[in-house]
């Protein structure tokens, strides 16, 4: 309907196909995995988590994760690092602001603020840029970072960065400046 509303249509179902395409290849390779769990953590200048009814649930979720703080009463409860610490979980998803760099020193530096959970101190955290969170790019490309991350040996034949540039170049008419996500 948007493709009518902006006169795009071919545009628009190219889109959809390509979402499609990648919405299904997550659905079939995460089919039978066993969950990770997983803290997720937003772009707010206070560290926050995400309850089910975030987008950032959305992301972490459909990467076939377990979000730890799903139940909680509050959208977006502030972080508690002793709670985080107990939950344990498997790996971390931290969604960067639009002025954040992805590179060493900003995953040093949100790494140190978890120090004591063993996702952190054992390097299993991943950045993602604001975009690849969740926007309409991120809809497909944050999910396939998330997804490749946790579960690196399934999703080894997908070049994700090769999926955002393409999204960016052809769909969204953005410059492509590099990775959408960040981790070592």
């Amino acid at each position: 309907q948007l493709g009518d509303l902006f006169a795009c249509q071919d545009k628009a179902k190219v889109f959809v196909d390509l979402y499609n395409q990648y919405d299904a290849l997550l659905k079939e390779k995460l089919g039978s995995v066993t969950k990770l769990n997983v803290y997720v953590e937003g772009t707010s200048s206070t560290p926050k988590t995400a309850n089910n009814t975030s987008a950032a649930h959305k992301l972490v979720t459909g990467a076939g994760l377990n979000n730890l703080y799903a139940e909680n009463e509050t959208q977006y409860p502030e972080r508690n690092l002793e709670d985080v610490i107990t939950k344990n979980p498997d790996i971390i998803v931290k969604l960067l602001g639009s002025s954040a760099t992805l590179d060493d020193a900003t995953y040093g530096e949100y790494q140190t603020g978890l120090a004591g959970v063993a996702a952190a101190d054992n390097g299993k955290i991943i950045l993602l840029n604001n975009e690849c969170g969740t926007t309409a790019i991120g809809a497909v490309i944050g999910r396939l970072y998330v997804a490749k991350f946790a579960y690196p040996e399934l999703f080894a034949d997908v070049d994700v960065d090769a999926v955002y540039e393409k999204l960016c170049t052809e769909f969204f008419g953005k410059e492509y400046t590099g990775s959408g996500a960040y981790f070592k």
